[in-house]
């Protein structure tokens, strides 16, 4: 189980569709393209996904709840957010 959250806070409970790890392709899904893992120190036993280019695309917005969770408002990350647990993604 992950959390996906929005630009607006708006978290959303997400399942992988076999029931066990998340697979590439759902990952993607979730957040709209190539994925990627942001380096964070916050959270050592959590990953949090995002859009590859999440601040090139200018049609994401800024995802200023995480972005401020993970205490980066200097370097904001963009469009929706996926947090996983580290085990639970291949």
């Amino acid at each position: 189980m992950g959390f996906l959250i929005n630009t607006d806070g708006k978290k959303t409970e997400v399942l992988p569709e076999s029931g066990g790890k998340f697979t590439l392709d759902e990952l993607q899904f979730h957040v709209g393209g190539l994925i990627e893992r942001v380096p964070q120190r916050e959270f050592p036993s959590l990953d949090f996904i995002v859009h590859e280019e999440e601040l090139l695309k200018s049609e994401y917005e800024i995802n200023w709840p995480v972005s401020f969770l993970l205490k980066r408002p200097q370097e904001p990350l963009a469009g929706p957010v996926l947090v996983l647990a580290i085990d639970e993604w291949n």
